[in-house]
């Protein structure tokens, strides 16, 4: 996984359209993080994606009653949890390069 060719699929409110954005370049992780987290503070669902691998995502978790963001296997599910997520994993990807 390279994790510098992102594709973040957002489903609108009324579910009737889905919303693509293609994210590349080195900052790809950065800019899907801070995407994730302003589309979970505004509840959209959402789909990452590294070519045909799901990464990510944004629900409804009915068992904590909340929205919930994942990416590489790292959930949140408020803006505190978001801002050491993005911290934790931007290390990590750091560490990787």
């Amino acid at each position: 996984m390279t994790l510098e060719n992102l594709t973040i699929e957002t489903m609108t409110h009324c579910e009737a359209e889905v919303v693509s954005k293609e994210l590349q370049g080195e900052d790809s992780v950065s800019q899907v993080l801070s995407l994730l987290e302003r589309l979970r503070h505004n509840r959209f669902q959402a789909v990452v994606w590294d070519q045909d691998n799901y990464v990510g995502g944004i629900w409804y978790n009915p068992i904590y009653k909340q929205w919930t963001a994942e990416f590489l296997d790292v959930e949140w599910r408020d803006a505190d949890e978001a801002a050491s997520v993005q911290a934790q994993l931007l290390q990590e990807t750091a560490v990787r390069e």
